[in-house]
């Protein structure tokens, strides 16, 4: 697995290394039959997402460990924002908001946030609690209380977004969002990467986990538009990356680590 794993880092950096050195690649729109490939990819992370919410809430059940409590809500709130995202995405029909590029950046950019910030707490709480059920019922109603009131902003202010957070194209200020929810990914790997240093195979496929996350949201920064090559690749990453988790997941919830 190590193998493997440097061999995707070694696989990664060219790839950036040749849309860095020959911007032209980035040039060319990759267009046709985008948006059925980015609703598929989008759906298919939503849909990972929700199973790994359900895991982390069913093995918090089972071992009152509130870090997987802080996973499972993280992961759920997560995937109402890419839900949302693919939802608003320019040349989607109209249901819980109007499809604009900009807004869909805005629902992109808060799932990868919101999604780093509970990987990296999580890696930071460890300790068992007494009051499981309480814990368990709380969890879930705030979660449900924050994915109806993202659906009910949506809903009401959707139309507003790119204007309320000046997040619009491929903007110097969008870049640097993008950079720092990547920053967070990459302190949220080397915590991981230290807590699990010793852990063989499951260290080694986290890491690849952060790794394709940070690439996506360096590739989203390096993003020309949504049909061109850079956007393709992030999507692509964030997919592979999901599917990493999914696999491990039952892993990491057995040896009681994550």
């Amino acid at each position: 697995m190590r193998g493997l794993f440097f061999f995707l880092i070694a696989t990664l950096l060219l790839v950036e290394l040749l849309v860095v050195l020959y911007p032209s690649v980035q040039g060319v729109p990759i267009g046709p039959g985008y948006l059925v490939f980015h609703s598929f990819v989008e759906g298919v992370v939503a849909l990972i997402g929700i199973l790994l919410g359900a895991q982390f809430f069913r093995v918090f059940w089972k071992t009152a460990q509130i870090h997987f409590l802080i996973l499972g809500s993280g992961f759920f709130v997560a995937a109402a924002f890419d839900a949302l995202h693919l939802l608003s995405y320019g040349g989607m029909p109209t249901t819980v908001i109007f499809p604009s590029a900009n807004t869909s950046e805005f629902f992109w950019l808060v799932a990868r946030g919101v999604l780093g910030a509970a990987l990296l707490f999580a890696a930071l709480v460890h300790f068992r609690i007494i009051r499981r059920a309480a814990w368990m019922r709380a969890g879930f109603c705030i979660t449900a209380l924050c994915i109806g009131g993202i659906y009910l902003f949506a809903f009401l202010f959707g139309t507003d977004i790119p204007a309320l957070v000046h997040i619009t194209g491929a903007t110097e200020l969008k870049k640097i969002n993008e950079l720092i929810v990547g920053g967070i990914y990459l302190i949220a790997g080397l915590v991981y990467g230290v807590r699990y240093w010793k852990s063989g195979d499951i260290l080694y496929l986290l890491l690849m986990f952060f790794a394709l996350t940070v690439f996506a949201e360096i590739n989203q920064a390096l993003s020309l538009g949504p049909t061109f090559f850079s956007n393709w690749l992030s999507h692509v990453y964030t997919a592979l990356a999901y599917a990493v988790l999914l696999c491990v997941a039952s892993g990491l919830m057995k040896r009681d680590r994550v």
